[in-house]
């Protein structure tokens, strides 16, 4: 390892400092920062087998655990593809594909600041079901445990995504096994994984559910801190027209959960200074949703903008084009009552 300055200036031992020199050979090394201006690295080692071991470094280049590295999984068969994360506590949690019941699995463990390793020995597994798990990712709960992402292959030829939570203690939290992100036709693989900011995770992934009319595309999902598949709210169309003095909007979603907020704003004439409306009366179809504008003043022209909140957070869907409300003749028709009364 080297440690180099913002101006490139390397900081460290001519050529870096050795992390390890056991015999055989190291493979799929990962490093993190450890918090305190050091870094800890993870490695594939062939010492004796293909095992894990872990080193940490501090911001002199001094080396912090035994020499070579602590051990983190020295099970029977190939434990490959370290990724880590912090732990917030000095430590971290690492994630990786492990062959020891003579198929590809996923295990994880954790390991302290000092480099003690913590949960069961060798490592939890993640998922140990049939046929192959494989290219792990991890991201942070937020609550001092991680979610474990891998690309799975129990359906038989085609791979899917799959996600579990495993919490500070190292007990797994879903679904035994995991909980699905997509099990679309044919392959979904090859994902990475991003904490949603809400204990939650999201994953993309390289898609070939349409690949013989589109080829390979790219898809998107996620998984909330509960397990539960996130339901992104699509628009799939929207529309704005004066009518009957009024101006009303119209939209469609894809999808619909009863824990959506809708926000109208309105801004008037050429100016991009957008109004939030107080308490919009949106009334709401099967996945049809309308507001009536009964404010807006003849011969005047507006701007409306929807904002969606869920479980995601707060967005945007859409911003209609300037809509001119038209100005109505004025006409005197016969009085009501007819006679008036007195008075």
């Amino acid at each position: 390892a080297q440690r180099v300055d913002a101006t490139g200036t390397v900081q460290w031992t001519t050529d870096g400092v050795a992390i390890c020199t056991a015999s055989g050979s190291r493979y799929d090394v990962e490093i993190m920062a450890d918090g305190d201006d050091g870094a800890i690295v993870a490695w594939c080692d062939n010492r004796s087998d293909y095992d894990l071991y872990a080193q940490k470094i501090n911001s002199a280049g001094g080396i912090q655990w035994m020499a070579n590295g602590n051990p983190i999984c020295i099970a029977p068969g190939q434990q490959r593809y370290p990724r880590m994360i912090s732990d917030d506590n000095g430590g971290a949690i690492v994630v990786w594909r492990d062959y020891r019941a003579g198929n590809y699995d996923v295990y994880v463990r954790m390991f302290n600041e000092d480099g003690d390793t913590l949960w069961a020995s060798n490592g939890v597994a993640v998922c140990a079901t049939a046929d192959a798990q494989m290219n792990p990712d991890i991201v942070s709960d937020g609550s001092g445990g991680a979610i474990v992402t891998w690309d799975d292959n129990r359906a038989a030829f085609y791979n899917d995504v799959y996600a579990q939570r495993v919490n500070g203690s190292g007990f797994l939290q879903w679904t035994a096994d995991g909980v699905a992100l997509t099990t679309a036709a044919d392959h979904q693989r090859y994902h990475r994984a991003v904490s949603d900011g809400s204990n939650g995770v999201i994953a993309a992934w390289e898609d070939r559910r349409d690949w013989l009319t589109t080829d390979t595309d790219v898809y998107v999902g996620g998984v909330d801190e509960s397990g539960g598949i996130k339901t992104p709210a699509t628009l799939s169309s929207y529309s704005a027209a004066p009518v009957d003095g009024a101006v009303v909007v119209r939209w469609i979603l894809s999808e619909f959960e009863n824990s959506f907020e809708f926000f109208v704003s309105r801004a008037e004439g050429m100016s991009e200074d957008w109004r939030q409306l107080e308490s919009p009366q949106v009334v709401a179809g099967e996945n049809e949703f309308t507001f009536a504008d009964q404010s807006c003043e003849p011969g005047k022209t507006y701007r409306y903008r929807l904002d969606l909140s869920d479980r995601e957070g707060r967005r945007t869907l859409f911003e209609t084009e300037r809509i001119t409300v038209p100005i109505t003749d004025l006409t005197l028709d016969q009085n009501s009552p007819n006679p008036f009364n007195p008075q």
